[in-house]
């Protein structure tokens, strides 16, 4: 979802942070926007925060990527 948002950003080419976290909680709806509100904050140890960053940071920190270990996508030559 975020790549989503980050992609209609880039397009619509909307540079602001303020504007980017707003379309973040949009298109993620009510249950987004619960989360981030209520989800501790996260400390960026290379600094460099700002008001879109923190909540990706939240999101990613409280729904950790995983690999599907039962598929892999075969390398393509």
């Amino acid at each position: 979802m975020v790549q989503n948002v980050e992609r209609q950003s880039r397009y619509f080419e909307i540079t602001e942070p303020e504007l980017e976290k707003d379309g973040l909680i949009i298109y993620g709806g009510k249950t987004l926007a619960d989360l981030e509100q209520t989800l501790p904050e996260v400390l960026n140890e290379g600094g460099g925060d700002n008001v879109y960053t923190k909540p990706v940071n939240k999101l990613n920190k409280h729904f950790p990527l995983k690999k599907n270990k039962r598929f892999q996508f075969a390398s393509l030559k």
